[in-house]
């Protein structure tokens, strides 16, 4: 595919974790709730915005049960398998996955449903939406959805979830939001706290580094190091520092 003939644009916009911080601060504040659910397939729903066919072998509709059954290696089978016969030219009417205007189509696919569902996509920030009417946040982080919305508006919450989001996309059921972009959410309730730590993550980092048994420290220096008066930079040069 060549850019500019086949396509113009790949870019799709992502969320600022700020505004992701501040709806939960918000949430954690006003105890409203957060729910979350992931589209699954996302780059297999939106339409193609253009001419695209690929070469499907013949036996692409048939069962191939029989092949699962023989007794030969995986090259085995593919060579008997271009032997049977051609292929066929099929148009491309969805996103396939790599294609280079994937996460672009998928954007425009969400945009296009959320407006439907009368949610308003806010100026600054492209991936939230929201409803005041409703009382309704919405920020979606490519396939990941988060809803953020007070208690009492959450049987209007639930009909947008089920009959609209559900109907549009293939989203599942939500549930109360524990994990978001790799940081576990932990909620008190009661003291309107809300927490999120990356422990797993780095657990798993430091597991790839076989560092698994290091031990942790407060400062991040090296060991033994000592420091005297004369390492403290002056105050023209703290100055400049900061600047």
């Amino acid at each position: 595919m060549t850019e500019g003939i086949d396509y113009n644009e790949t870019f799709a916009p992502i969320p600022c974790l700020t505004v992701l911080r501040k709806l939960i601060a918000l949430a954690a504040r006003y105890n409203w709730e957060i729910k979350q659910g992931d589209v699954a397939t996302a780059f297999l729903s939106a339409d193609m915005d253009c001419e695209l066919y690929a070469a499907v072998p013949n036996w692409f509709d048939a069962d191939a049960g029989e092949f699962a059954r023989l007794d030969m290696s995986t090259d085995d089978v593919w060579s008997r398998l271009k032997q049977l016969a051609g292929y066929l030219l099929r148009k491309v009417e969805k996103g396939v996955p790599a294609v280079p205007q994937g996460p672009r189509l998928f954007y425009k696919k969400t945009r296009g449903v959320f407006s439907k569902l009368r949610l308003i996509q806010c100026n600054s920030e492209f991936c939230l939406y929201y409803c005041q009417e409703r009382h309704l946040y919405l920020v979606i982080w490519v396939d990941d959805i988060f809803l953020f919305f007070p208690t009492i508006a959450l049987q209007q919450a639930k009909e947008l979830w089920d009959n609209g989001l559900r109907k549009e996309l293939d989203l599942g059921e939500w549930q109360d939001i524990d994990d978001c972009l790799a940081c576990i959410v932990t909620r008190d309730r009661p003291n309107r706290v809300i927490k999120l730590t990356q422990e797993p993550a780095i657990r798993k980092l430091l597991l790839r580094n076989n560092m698994q048994d290091a031990n942790g420290k407060e400062t991040p220096m090296v060991a033994n190091s000592k420091l005297s008066k004369k390492d403290c930079p002056s105050a023209e040069r703290a100055a400049v520092i900061i600047g």
